[in-house]
């Protein structure tokens, strides 16, 4: 259809595909189930807003590969697909588009819960989860300009699981937020700086095969890292209090800096081959 096209209610709302020639919205009070059959796409050439004010957004029973699109032109204003639930947002395996192209922002967020998706392409990826964030496939964002700013942000006060995250524009940056999970990835490459927790917030451990900040600094912050690489364009500094292990190479191409969260040394620090300008 070239209309808009707009589901509001209290009870639970149930979507199978749809084509949308502007904006699609999806506000209920109650559960939202997304998918009926094997393979569905749910897209708009406009805006994508999917929202559960006090239920949970899950998959419909049925439901196999899904697809949820926003900006399916690839014109005009980047239309976003946002998503947001009071509890949790489980979507499995799904796809998250921002346009075909990589056009557009993508959003998800639980108020109080997890998060569950499969990948994620977007100009900005932004994931507020109320306990635990897992992506089970690739989240890559990358501008179709030289855009600036936290480029993939992510949230899980309880944990960050993800496969891998990247960014490709210059000055695009990776910011994850936890204030007492564990961070595990594959790989995690930002273009620019990648920030991983906070000296006041800490993750519990950070695993990762591969960390990299191609242009800027690598920041990483926990009680104990265990690490494959971690490589920056300029400034690294790893913080943990209790150990660093790392397989293979650690470089820094200006400053490079390895201590404590709370005191001036890490109790171990393991690393066959490190290099700083």
């Amino acid at each position: 259809s070239d209309q808009a096209a707009t589901l509001t209610g209290t009870g639970a709302i149930t979507l199978g595909a749809a084509t949308v020639g502007t904006n699609l919205t999806v506000t209920t009070d109650g559960n939202i189930a997304l998918g009926t059959a094997a393979a569905q796409t749910i897209g708009a050439k406009g805006r994508v807003t999917i929202t559960s004010k006090l239920g949970a957004i899950t998959r419909g029973a049925g439901s196999g590969t899904l697809t949820l699109l926003s900006n399916s032109d690839d014109a005009g204003t980047p239309d976003a697909l946002t998503i947001k639930a009071r509890n949790a947002v489980n979507l499995g395996n799904a796809a998250l588009l921002g346009g075909r192209t990589i056009t557009a922002p993508v959003s998800v967020q639980s108020e109080t819960s997890n998060i569950v998706l499969g990948t994620a392409r977007a100009t900005r990826f932004t994931g507020q989860a109320g306990t635990t964030f897992a992506a089970t496939g690739a989240i890559s964002a990358t501008g179709t300009s030289a855009a600036t700013g936290n480029t993939i942000a992510i949230t899980g006060p309880t944990g960050i699981s993800l496969t891998s995250a990247t960014t490709g524009g210059t000055g695009e940056n990776i910011v994850l937020n936890t204030v007492t999970g564990a961070v595990t990835a594959t790989s995690i490459i930002a273009r620019n700086n990648l920030t991983i927790a906070s000296l006041a917030n800490p993750a519990a451990s950070i695993t990762a095969t591969t960390l990299r900040a191609i242009n800027g600094s690598l920041n990483a912050f926990a009680n104990t890292m265990t690490l494959g690489t971690a490589l920056a364009g300029t400034s690294l500094s790893l913080r943990a209090e209790r150990a660093i292990l790392i397989t293979g190479l650690v470089r820094a191409e200006t400053n490079l800096t390895v201590a404590g969260l709370t005191s001036t040394g890490v109790d171990l620090f393991d690393a066959p081959s490190v290099t700083a300008a």
